[in-house]
Order: C-alpha cells, then sequence, then structure tokens
C-alpha cells in the first residue's frame, strides 16, 4: 500500500503548524520595544522549510523517499515512457537527430534504471532492436521502440500480478 499521501498530510499539518508560529514570533518579536526574542521565529521558520520539503518530497519521489519502488512500478513506468516516446515520434513527425534524441534519451533512461536493479533484464532490453534491413530512419526507431518495449511487457507479464 502507497503511503505517500498519508506521510504528506502529517507533515504538511506540521508545516502550517510552525510557518504559523514562525509568521507569529517573527511579527511579534520585529515589532519596536518588543521583549520577544527573534530566535524562535527562525527555529519554527526552519521546521517550516523542513516540514515543506518532507511533505512534498513523497509526492514527487525525491530523496528521501524515492529508492524503494517494486519491480512492476518500474517496468510500468518504463512501458508508459516508452508509448509515450513512441506516440511523439509519430505525432510530432520528428525526423532526424530529433527523433532519435527522443528515442536514445528513453532507451538510456530506462537502460539505467534497469541495470541498477535488474540487469538481466537491462542485458535484453539493450539488446533489443528493429530490423535494420526492413526499416530505416523514423520506422527504424519504432520499430526498435516497440522491440524494447516488448521486452519489457514480457518481463511486466512475468511478474503477474503483482
Amino acid at each position: 500500500m502507497d503511503d505517500r499521501a498519508g506521510w504528506s498530510t502529517a507533515v504538511l499539518a506540521i508545516f502550517a503548524f510552525a510557518g504559523t508560529n514562525a509568521i507569529g514570533w517573527l511579527i511579534g518579536a520585529s515589532t519596536e520595544h518588543s521583549p520577544l526574542p527573534i530566535w524562535p521565529a527562525i527555529v519554527f521558520g526552519a521546521f517550516a522549510l523542513a516540514g515543506a520539503y518532507l511533505g512534498l518530497a513523497p509526492l514527487v519521489r525525491r530523496w528521501p523517499f524515492r529508492a524503494p519502488r517494486s519491480v512492476p512500478e518500474v517496468l510500468d513506468d518504463a512501458i508508459r515512457a516508452g508509448r509515450d516516446a513512441r506516440d511523439r515520434l509519430v505525432q510530432e513527425r520528428l525526423r532526424g537527430f530529433d527523433a532519435a534524441g527522443v528515442a536514445a534519451e528513453w532507451t538510456l533512461r530506462v537502460g539505467n534504471q534497469l541495470h541498477r536493479r535488474f540487469p538481466a533484464i537491462a542485458d535484453e532490453f539493450v539488446l533489443a532492436a528493429g530490423d535494420r534491413n526492413a526499416f530505416s530512419g523514423q520506422a527504424l526507431l519504432i520499430q526498435t521502440i516497440n522491440a524494447k518495449l516488448a521486452v519489457l511487457a514480457k518481463a511486466r507479464t512475468g511478474l503477474g500480478g503483482a
């Protein structure tokens, strides 16, 4: 079960409390002849900044919340990104370096993700390619993306409903 939203809600409540207190102390301490010290505003401000980061980091998968991802989640994200890259090639009618850049960016990003955690799938993914004898240019890139998507789909299917 994904508890990112619950964690974010709890931490953002702390952020709101600390932020409100920081503003209150700052206003109180900054008035003329105020006996209130400024240091509580700084402490509450630091807690508010930390709370803002820790509240938003799980939602956007930033440190320290990005590391543990399940195998199906990694593969599903890679498949989704591959379909987006393929669709972009077709819909925007990209050619030459622009088309190669889109395909290479996706291949590199997914290959690096797989290499770190799933080297066997990464090897098969990197080696998958379209038929150079039958296709060239944009069509070859699309066929190569399709071949790489087939590798990812086969790995994802092997996991079942996980």
